[in-house]
């Protein structure tokens, strides 16, 4: 597939195309966050449910300062019958601009024609760009499966994410989950990582290979105290959490069974009362959004990061019964 030399760094290309919103060039965006995506056809199973799952994560991108934006070789008319045929059908519409490119133009531009699958359809590509319009993804899907809207956004958050922390994510990272450092450039920083790792606020399995402690939360923390009747906040949960995971790790067996099996119930009654109180604090999250207290996206936020703080101490539990031979 020719992409006329686009890549991750490169300056998003200029243009001016008509759309379902009327005319629109890439520099308008400046600024914001662009998810410009192609798709192969209007009036096509696959396609009309990508737009029904962007119309739906729209004010997620939107929240994150982000502009979807759709382009097939198609005409404007047959974009206007389309998006209207997906109003009446599911009462859903369609939020961001799609761009009538039916001379192909701004899909040669982008390379979203792959020619030894069809030349005249675009595959489906999408394009992450940054407010300075340069481009930071690049993903392509076959013409035959469809792409999820939810790893898209996880994407762009993790994109802002390194870029306001100074972090990097590590595989199937979500909001609230420790971010990782780059590793050392110079034998004088490896060393220094390792004997100040605590210090730096890391947890290390290697000199390469180190955890941010804390993971940053932004704009969660706030929403956090605003659910009332609550022993911790997020921030002082997390830290509950690492810190019994800590004690877990370094667990010296009692001699006698019973005395281990005490240390096991223990740690256990630990654990259940954390789960209790994650809980809670879904509930509690729960009514305030129902309330329009917090936002869909502060809700979802928040739910991804008491879910991982339920897998850890799942792990944790795990744990507990290996170092004291209670597998089932």
């Amino acid at each position: 597939m020719e992409n006329n030399g686009l890549h991750i760094g490169s300056k998003a290309p200029e243009f001016v195309a008509n759309s379902t919103v009327g005319s629109l060039k890439m520099s308008d965006y400046k600024g914001k966050w662009v998810v410009l995506f192609s798709h192969p056809g209007d009036f096509t199973p696959v396609c009309t449910t990508e737009f029904i799952a962007f119309a739906e994560a729209n004010e997620e991108f939107a929240e994150k300062n982000a502009q979807l934006i759709g382009l097939s070789i198609d005409s404007n008319p047959s974009h206007l019958a389309w998006v209207y045929t997906i109003y009446q059908i599911t009462g859903i519409k369609i939020p961001f601009p799609v761009i009538a490119d039916r001379m192909g133009d701004v899909a040669r531009l982008y390379g979203m024609i792959a020619p030894d699958v069809s030349k005249q359809e675009t595959v489906r590509n999408v394009f992450i760009i940054d407010p300075e319009q340069i481009i930071r993804a690049i993903l392509v899907y076959p013409m035959t499966n469809g792409r999820n809207s939810q790893e898209i956004l996880r994407l762009l958050t993790a994109l802002q994410t390194s870029d306001e922390h100074k972090v990097v994510t590590p595989a199937n990272w979500q909001p609230g989950q420790p971010t990782m450092v780059s590793p050392p450039q110079t034998y004088e920083q490896l060393i220094s990582r390792n004997e100040n790792a605590q210090d730096f606020g890391l947890e290390c399995k290697d000199w390469f290979w180190c955890y941010n402690a804390i993971s940053p939360l932004p704009n969660v923390l706030p929403t956090m105290a605003m659910i009332e009747d609550s022993e911790y906040n997020l921030k002082d949960l997390i830290r509950v959490i690492e810190n019994l995971e800590r004690r877990i790790e370094s667990i010296t067996p009692a001699e006698t069974r019973q005395e281990q099996y005490n240390q096991f119930l223990m740690f256990n009654r630990e654990i259940d009362q954390l789960d209790d109180k994650i809980d809670l604090l879904m509930d509690q999250v729960e009514a305030n959004h129902l309330a329009g207290k917090i936002t869909r996206e502060e809700y979802r936020n928040i739910e991804q990061i008491l879910d991982s703080l339920d897998d850890r101490l799942d792990r944790a539990e795990d744990m507990l019964k290996y170092i004291f031979g209670m597998e089932e």
